[in-house]
């Protein structure tokens, strides 16, 4: 609306309003010669109209960054992720190699656009077994998983049932929430003690609106998740075996084996605890 606006008042000065005071203003200043001026006058006065619209746009753009960042270290902004302080600068990046590595593979962005995400984010720690998104709570909240593992889970008649895990360099937060505002029908648990780095989704949405980097980055990242929702489609399509779902768990998550608890895992499979024991010793004796 405002591009529209000005384009509107620029093509009124240059085709009328400064058009029609330079032919009637210069030929009582410089006589007939005023006439021929009349046209190049206008035409520079409205590229300098032009010019100064674009300034005055790229200071507004810039304060407006400025406004931006400094609302994201104010203490009152920590609360929409629960927890404690913010992450400074990029010497905070120390030691979260497998972190950036894993992140920037899975979603072929570069360490820099990561880096400029977690300046904006802040950091939250959760318990083991602490719940970070419960069922019936609306959260919109976007994180990224420094440590640790998490798992989403729904309940069946009290039994809990598996939906996915996320390790260090994924991202997680509630479809729901997020995309339309409602509340979460599933669970999000710390399996174990875990840190990530956490932003609302307001907040997000307004990086992806001062950075082009930002917006494709949150493009890739729900690019992502659209792969991996027709990727589940089409296994269950042709189901493997539960061996074969085990293998590739193994291949694509094997730091999952080590935390997470067997009883999780089996209703990730779809099948029993002593099911996938007898895979394991299988694939032991192998």
């Amino acid at each position: 609306m405002e591009r529209a606006k000005y384009a509107t008042v620029i093509t009124l000065l240059r085709g009328f309003i400064l058009l029609t005071a330079c032919f009637f203003g210069l030929p009582l200043l410089l006589g007939d010669r005023g006439i021929w001026l009349a046209t190049p006058l206008a035409e520079m006065l409205t590229t300098l109209f032009i010019l100064v619209i674009y300034i005055s746009g790229k200071r507004k753009h810039k304060e407006k960054i400025r406004i931006f960042r400094q609302d994201r270290l104010h203490p009152d902004m920590t609360f929409s992720c629960k927890r404690k302080s913010y992450v400074f600068g990029l010497h905070y990046l120390c030691g979260m190699e497998t972190m950036t590595k894993k992140f920037c593979k899975k979603y072929k962005l570069p360490e820099n656009t990561l880096h400029e995400l977690l300046s904006h984010m802040a950091e939250v720690r959760f318990s083991k077994g602490e719940l970070i998104i419960s069922e019936g709570e609306r959260n919109s909240n976007f994180y990224l998983l420094k440590k640790g593992i998490w798992r989403a889970y729904y309940l069946t008649e009290g039994t809990e049932n598996s939906l996915w895990f996320a390790a260090p360099g994924d991202t997680a937060f509630s479809s729901w929430g997020y995309v339309d505002g409602e509340v979460s029908p599933i669970n999000i648990e710390s399996v174990n003690e875990s840190i990530a780095y956490c932003i609302s989704k307001p907040e997000l949405e307004a990086l992806f609106s001062y950075s082009i980097d930002m917006a494709n980055f949150g493009r890739r990242i729900f690019e992502r998740e659209i792969l991996s929702v027709d990727s589940s489609t089409v296994a269950y399509g042709t189901p493997p075996t539960a061996k074969e779902r085990y293998m590739t768990l193994m291949e694509e998550n094997p730091e999952l084996l080590q935390d997470v608890p067997l009883k999780y895992l089996a209703s990730y499979l779809y099948i029993t605890p002593q099911s996938l024991s007898r895979i394991r010793a299988g694939l032991k004796k192998k």
